[in-house]
């Protein structure tokens, strides 16, 4: 059995068994559903966007509404076929259009 200690919590390599060393408890691990063509999209898009930030191929810009002064924004896809094309929005902004749609 192959053991790893990162931040004071053992990961078994055993299935389903986290064992944190602090509480002694062993918690069962919840594997999600599969994901689905659209959540793969997103995940990928996500990603893109992250390493395109990392490598300065992107830059992230101040919301595109005018009246913001909101400085600190955050990627929206309109589109995850285009995963580079994203509308930089705040988060109330980026929270409101989802309420929208």
């Amino acid at each position: 059995m192959l053991r790893l200690q990162v931040a004071h919590v053992w990961l078994c390599r055993s299935p389903g068994i986290i064992v944190d060393n602090m509480n002694t408890t062993y918690k069962p691990r919840i594997w999600s559903d599969p994901l689905t063509h659209s959540k793969r999209m997103k995940h990928a898009a996500r990603k893109r966007v992250a390493s395109a930030l990392k490598r300065g191929a992107l830059i992230k810009l101040p919301c595109e509404f005018a009246d913001c002064v909101d400085h600190e924004t955050e990627a929206h896809h309109p589109d995850y076929d285009r995963p580079l094309d994203v509308l930089w929005l705040c988060r109330d902004h980026h929270l409101e259009l989802h309420r929208q749609a």
